[in-house]
């Protein structure tokens, strides 16, 4: 079993995941990545263009629910 042991040491488990598994861990990643640059890309030009605050997080709000 993983976790903390007694003295703050860390047990270390090898555990086999599937492959499926590691790729749908990598499609989110990627995923989350992506929304994390257009978040970084539309903060940029709204501060460029002097866009509103509200404006602002409505797209921001948009792009981490994935729809923009």
């Amino acid at each position: 079993m993983s976790g903390q042991a007694e003295g703050g040491t860390v047990e270390v488990v090898e555990r086999h995941v599937p492959m499926r598994v590691l790729r749908a861990a990598e499609a989110q990643a990627l995923a989350w990545k992506k929304r994390a640059e257009e978040l970084s890309r539309a903060i940029h030009d709204a501060a460029a263009c002097g866009v509103s605050v509200v404006c602002l997080q409505t797209t921001a709000r948009r792009i981490m629910a994935g729809v923009e």
